[in-house]
């Protein structure tokens, strides 16, 4: 945590018109992540996380991808629009970036909640989610995936969930 703040503290507070960012082979814990204030990024348009472990917790309580508002009050990732995971383990469970993406566009209408399928509003347009490989466990879980994808598509989103070849070099 303190070599990040070294390094990535004086220079988030320069780069606050920073558009993309992509985070390739790196492992920490979701605390760092969420240290490191990307969430708070006022223009990031577009986020890679390439090989980055253990990726299910920066989706949990302490991570970026929460359901918390951000520090200075406001929604996560305001402007992001493009939001890709490469080379997934199999055993990672998309379920959980379906569920912040639908979070975010849980909004009210007439005092009463609707979510992705309805229509609600978020920036998100582009998911990519691209595995090592398929293993049984993910074809167990590829029905439910199909249909959460879908949910997204019919309200906007394009959904991308893929294989990414063996001799891929990145």
């Amino acid at each position: 945590m303190d070599q990040v703040e070294l390094w990535w503290n004086p220079l988030v507070n320069r780069i606050d018109c920073l558009r993309t960012l992509t985070l390739r082979d790196m492992e920490f814990d979701a605390g760092v992540l969420t240290a490191m204030k990307i969430q708070e990024l006022p223009a990031l348009t577009h986020l890679t996380l390439d090989c980055v472990y253990p990726l299910d917790e920066l989706f949990g309580e302490s991570g970026p991808f929460n359901d918390t508002p951000t520090t200075s009050g406001g929604r996560a990732f305001p402007a992001l629009r493009v939001f890709e995971l490469l080379h997934l383990e199999s055993y990672f469970d998309l379920e959980l970036v379906f569920h912040f993406v639908e979070n975010r566009r849980a909004h009210a209408v007439d005092g009463k909640a609707t979510t992705a399928s309805n229509g609600g509003l978020d920036s998100i347009k582009s998911i990519v989610a691209m595995y090592y490989d398929f293993d049984l466990e993910f074809a167990v879980r590829s029905k439910l995936y199909c249909e959460r994808a879908q949910v997204l598509t019919d309200a906007g989103v394009v959904v991308k969930i893929g294989e990414l070849s063996q001799d891929f070099s990145g």
